[in-house]
């Protein structure tokens, strides 16, 4: 989906929380996450939670519309056996 060219795709930090939407800091900047596409926040969220919004960056670079959430992804390593 997101090599269609036509979603993004961001990664941060949930700062605060409201009921449309929430702010998210990521790679130096904050930006204005609009959940109203999907009726609000539609998942438990929490200030400090670390989160993927999929959608659509507005022109101004401040709000991005998502149209979904995810979790980011974990990295698990190999455990070693002794």
């Amino acid at each position: 989906m997101a090599g269609a060219g036509d979603v993004d795709r961001i990664q941060g930090v949930v700062t605060e929380l409201h009921p449309q939407g929430f702010v998210l800091a990521t790679e130096g900047r904050t930006v204005v996450v609009d959940m109203s596409a999907l009726g609000g926040i539609t998942m438990a969220l929490a200030k400090g939670q670390a989160i993927v919004a999929i959608g659509t960056l507005a022109p101004n670079g401040k709000t991005f519309h998502a149209v979904r959430l995810e979790p980011p992804a974990v990295r698990t390593e190999p455990t070693a056996k002794p």
